[in-house]
């Protein structure tokens, strides 16, 4: 296991990736608290990266290329491709599987606690990965009763064993 961060401080997108990139890392899982709008959205999710749609991908692509959005269209195409191919079934599986062993783990002692699912989005922080790789929102911190579950150590020990039996099922190819 590799940690990004062990304090709070700033680390860039990029330098996230770039960690597990260098590490040699098998899975990247960027771990989140979520937040919305609406003070009643609630759950556990996971996210694996979207580069189906050409918007998306011309994006990712302007801001790692450092160009504008029609110069950089055709070269995010085809790395979206590129990284579709190598990535997005693992990443998906991946997903399945930490949503699952999550819910398993929290639901027990806390019934109440709503899946979210698995979506797909363009979220940068996976963009960098050149392994399978996810984003888990852990819960709404916007959400009252969900921020007092993250305040909670059985809970957020409950959500690590999520992830932990994830990456263990991965591992042994379920």
């Amino acid at each position: 296991v590799v940690v990004t961060r062990d304090e709070d401080k700033t680390v860039s997108l990029e330098e996230r990736a770039a960690l597990a990139n260098s590490a040699g890392a098998d899975l990247f899982i960027s771990l989140h608290c979520n937040a919305a709008e609406n003070r009643t959205k609630r759950g556990v999710e996971t996210y694996v990266l979207d580069t189906t749609s050409d918007v998306v991908a011309s994006r990712v692509a302007a801001r790692e290329n450092a160009t504008s959005v029609a110069a950089s269209n055709e070269i995010g195409t085809i790395l979206a491709s590129m990284r579709l191919a190598d990535h997005s079934k693992s990443s998906t599986n991946f997903a399945e599987l930490l949503q699952r062993a999550a819910l398993a783990s929290v639901k027990p002692a806390y019934p109440d606690v709503h899946d979210g699912g698995v979506h797909r989005a363009g979220f940068y922080v996976l963009v960098g990965a050149r392994m399978p790789s996810v984003l888990f929102e852990m819960s709404y911190i916007s959400q009252p009763e969900e921020e007092a579950k993250l305040r909670d150590a059985q809970y957020r020990q409950r959500l690590a064993e999520g992830v932990a039996n994830a990456v263990r099922a991965y591992r042994e190819g379920r």
